[in-house]
């Protein structure tokens, strides 16, 4: 966790799977009058070309987790209601 900062709806974490890649995502919280906007980014970086393919996989995985982001926002939001 190299960031968070809750007050200004802003996490960051780092993953490092050694010699093959190193996975950042943040996480940016926007409170709105009925809804609260999310911004999820991951950006990975291969360690060595012969992991690419990991990473663009990885990428493909990423890019359809919107609902499980979604769903697990809203649980933790609806939790600080309470």
């Amino acid at each position: 966790n190299t960031l968070f900062d809750l007050a200004a709806g802003r996490m960051r974490y780092v993953a490092f799977v050694p010699r093959v890649m190193v996975t950042t995502v943040s996480v940016e919280l926007t409170a709105g009058p009925a809804r609260t906007r999310v911004q999820v980014t991951y950006q990975r970086t291969a360690l060595a070309p012969e992991f690419n393919a990991e990473v663009e996989a990885a990428g493909k995985v990423d890019a359809a987790s919107g609902p499980e982001w979604q769903a697990a926002v809203a649980g933790a939001l609806q939790s600080r209601r309470a």
